[in-house]
């Protein structure tokens, strides 16, 4: 199940019975970071506030719409950057 769909399951069920949205987006956004410890600890901070930042777009749009592009585009240009220095 991708990352969205959780996150956007997990904010909404805390928002209605385990003390709010913000709550469930925090505790997934630690989770969520920690998952990446294995590339480093800064890549585990920097991807857990990008989750956390994916959670705060979920909440204000109500919507897993907007967080899965911006994944998607942010995978996709982890790609490209990868792709590009590749090639050398």
């Amino acid at each position: 199940v991708r990352e969205e769909v959780q996150r956007g399951f997990i904010a909404h069920r805390c928002d209605q019975y385990l003390g709010g949205a913000w709550w469930g987006v925090v505790v997934y956004s630690v989770f969520f970071g920690a998952g990446h410890i294995d590339q480093g600890y800064d890549a585990t901070i920097a991807i857990g506030l990008l989750g956390f930042f994916w959670g705060l777009l979920y909440i204000s749009r109500r919507s897993i719409v907007a967080p899965l592009v911006s994944h998607a585009m942010f995978n996709l240009a982890q790609l490209l950057k990868y792709l590009a220095f590749a090639a050398r």
